[in-house]
């Protein structure tokens, strides 16, 4: 990322956060993340370095490329410190999502991040990859709304 992301995710946590708990019932158990392209990168990087702040994560496209896959890193110290028993992971829950007509590499990257992720299924990370049949990068967040909330409402706890 170019930087900022840190900052954005301050705001969120310390500024939106709590302005929105006052303002609405929110159920703090179901907070989600919903985003496209260096959004979907950007939710996958508050997956990977706040666990806790979001339960749901939902990567559109998420551009793993930008800067020689700068996520790897990221990805490497939160899967160690789930192994280490350091992360809470009960609950959490990331699903990507991208168009079959995207580049091949985002197509095998975004899978094999998925792959990847599985292995944190012992500790209760729920990962998932879709593909989107007759989509492409600009085209796929405009056909998925429906389902995305569909899933993100089945993950509900009662």
């Amino acid at each position: 990322m170019a930087g900022g992301q840190d900052l954005i995710l301050d705001f969120i946590e310390h500024r939106l956060m709590p302005k929105v708990n006052k303002r609405f019932k929110v159920d703090q158990d179901q907070r989600s993340l919903v985003d496209w392209s260096f959004g979907g990168m950007f939710g996958i990087y508050a997956l990977f370095t706040r666990p806790a702040l979001f339960q749901h994560v939902v990567a559109i496209s998420p551009s793993l490329w930008w800067r020689d896959r700068y996520l790897l890193e990221h990805e490497r110290a939160f899967t160690q410190q789930a192994h280490a028993g350091e992360l809470n992971l009960i609950h959490s829950s990331l699903t990507m999502l991208v168009g079959d007509r995207e580049m091949p590499q985002v197509i095998q990257d975004v899978r094999a991040l998925q792959i990847r992720l599985q292995n944190l299924s012992q500790y209760g990370l729920r990962s998932d990859f879709q593909v989107e049949a007759g989509e492409d990068h600009m085209s796929v967040p405009f056909r998925v709304p429906g389902r995305v909330l569909d899933e993100l409402l089945s993950t509900r706890r009662f």
